[in-house]
């Protein structure tokens, strides 16, 4: 992937020393940019909300329960797609753990207790290698094995039991298959269902046409919206 930003709420110096190394050899070791974006205590609302619309993971020390408790819970709200972890101090009593987990029961995320630096790559690559696998689209039958970034495609098109894979740039791939089941593998959000034969990446979206019921993709391509899916096209 191109870049990955850390969001970091350290108790101290030390703590901060530890994730920025462990930053650092996440970065060497996965050839991967990674920033981190450091909090500082008492941190205004506006000043946390636009660090935390970017950030992919977030470490939180729980050396102040109730700071880390409100990062945790806005964090949750505002980017629910980022990797969550706390982590605590050896004297930390063993309820701190269930108290900060309990706080997400719909919403993994760890506690690392008294985490070292190898503690730290775990949890950084783990993160890491989810997003990759995010990134790309993999369809796999006897006859074919694709993998493809997701960037690279502009939309899928029902074509009888086959699916066209339209690409950025030209070219495509057909697939034998339902585009129900490429729509289920591929992940939410990323696409939008704007016709029955039609499943098209938003981020290839630039103008929706109300009066002409289309939508116009970033290579000027238009695809037409049925009416089934009109509203749900809007209010994207």
């Amino acid at each position: 992937m191109v870049g990955f930003h850390l969001l970091a709420a350290p108790a101290g110096p030390e703590d901060r020393r530890l994730i920025h190394d462990a930053a650092a050899a996440v970065s060497v070791a996965d050839s991967v940019e990674i920033t981190v974006g450091w909090l500082a205590p008492g941190v205004s609302a506006s000043v946390f909300l636009e660090a935390t619309g970017a950030a992919h993971a977030a470490l939180f020390s729980t050396g102040d329960r109730a700071a880390a408790a409100r990062y945790g819970q806005a964090l949750a709200r505002v980017n629910p797609g980022c990797a969550l972890a706390f982590y605590g101090a050896p004297a930390a009593p063993p309820e701190t753990e269930a108290f900060f987990t309990g706080l997400f029961p719909a919403r993994p995320c760890a506690f690392l207790r008294s985490p070292a630096l190898g503690d730290l790559v775990l949890f950084l690559r783990g993160v890491l290698h989810a997003l990759e696998e995010r990134e790309l689209f993999r369809w796999e039958t006897k006859a074919l094995r694709l993998q493809l970034p997701y960037e690279q495609i502009l939309y899928f098109q029902s074509d009888r039991n086959v699916v066209r894979v339209h690409l950025a740039g030209g070219g495509e791939h057909q697939l034998t298959g339902k585009l129900d089941t490429v729509e289920a593998a591929v992940p939410s959000g990323l696409f939008l269902r704007v016709h029955q034969s039609f499943l098209v990446n938003r981020a290839a979206i630039r103008l929706v046409d109300k009066s002409r019921k289309m939508v116009t993709l970033s290579d000027g391509e238009e695809i037409a919206v049925s009416k089934a899916r009109y509203k749900e096209t809007l209010s994207q």
